[in-house]
């Protein structure tokens, strides 16, 4: 089924993006099954961080290919 998307996390106040991910349903918007550092950086945010839907009614290989893609793209000062 192609019910994944590519998603990308943006810091409020910068429109720096700060996560790229793949996922589906309430992925985007979970605040839980984060890694460590996204929870230290979100925790800093003094507003909620923004989430942009990239594309979406992917295959999960699909997804997996253009966050990958994403990735190579940006340059992260900080990587979470």
């Amino acid at each position: 089924m192609n019910d994944y998307y590519v998603y990308i996390h943006l810091n409020p106040t910068t429109n720096e993006i700060f996560y790229v991910g793949k996922g589906k349903g309430h992925r985007k918007t979970a605040k839980t099954s984060r890694n460590e550092k996204w929870v230290e950086y979100v925790s800093k945010l003094t507003e909620p961080h923004k989430v942009l839907v990239l594309k979406e009614n992917l295959s999960e290989r699909d997804a997996l290919d253009l966050e990958k893609k994403v990735l190579k793209k940006l340059t992260f000062t900080t990587m979470i």
